[in-house]
């Protein structure tokens, strides 16, 4: 009897044993599932998965990786034609840009692929996109040339940066700027505005040769205009108590100042 209790218990034990594991198990189930719904209700899983992916995206919202050369080369062990072994590969580089040519000595084929689109028919979208996001954050080209070096990127040079600053990045924002310019100047035409002028000159000790002048338009709350010039190319004359006329040697514009009890000004183009 005494045998025949033990076994029970041992069967009764076992029993209990995978009752509870499966009811662990279920509860994990449920609890993954419970975790699952809530990490996909967050408005950051939608975020995160919205941003690893093309679709409705231009050049410059399109992710971009860092990706190294030895598991780039991985991709080019077969022939894409008849998926031969090793095939001839040659790579060349275009600033940001790697080119990778592959030759087939089975069938004679060769296939070339590029890393990134073009721009305007020639150029590469990463440089461009490079040299304008320096342009707009206000950064060095140099230092960021030293760190992309430091860490081994393939990246352009600094002339190519000012041949993209200075034939394709600054008249395009000028033109940007001179038609959202435009639009608010008709906005503007034939009311009463409120004006405030002001320049800027480099800090005492420094050089002040440049000065950057810009109207702001309290009315509407936006800048309608700002240029820089040459220190002796402005003068500033008051005729009477409510006329003040800033007149620029070479004026982009010219604006006339009219101040009374409400304040009112009004500019000439």
């Amino acid at each position: 009897m005494t045998v025949k209790r033990v076994k029970n218990q041992g069967k009764n034990y076992a029993t209990v044993t995978a009752t509870f594991q499966v009811i662990l198990l279920k509860a994990l189930i449920a609890v993954g599932f419970s975790c699952l719904r809530l990490i996909t209700a967050h408005p950051a899983f939608f975020y995160f998965s919205f941003r690893l992916t093309c679709e409705g995206k231009n050049v410059q919202q399109e992710p971009k990786e860092i990706v190294f050369l030895s598991k780039l080369l991985l991709l080019f062990q077969y022939c894409y034609l008849c998926f031969a072994t090793n095939p001839h590969i040659s790579v060349s580089q275009t600033g940001t840009m790697i080119t990778i040519k592959t030759t087939c000595s089975m069938c004679q084929g060769s296939y070339v692929w590029q890393s990134q689109p073009y721009l305007l028919g020639r150029f590469p979208a990463g440089n461009l996109l490079l040299s304008f996001a320096i342009l707009c954050a206000g950064a060095s080209v140099y230092k960021v040339l030293l760190v992309f070096k430091h860490m081994g990127m393939l990246v352009y040079s600094q002339p190519t940066y000012y041949y993209h600053q200075r034939h394709l990045l600054i008249p395009s924002i000028m033109k940007f700027w001179c038609n959202y310019q435009a639009q608010i100047l008709e906005k503007l035409n034939g009311k009463e505005v409120v004006l405030a002028g002001d320049g800027h000159h480099d800090s005492m000790g420094h050089s002040a040769k440049y000065g950057t002048y810009t109207i702001f338009c309290c009315t509407v709350g936006l800048i309608i205009h700002i240029v820089l010039i040459q220190v002796p190319e402005i003068s500033i004359s008051i005729t009477n108590s409510n006329f003040i006329s800033i007149t620029l040697q070479n004026p982009q514009i010219t604006p006339c100042f009219f101040v009374d009890n409400t304040t009112i000004a009004c500019f000439t183009m």
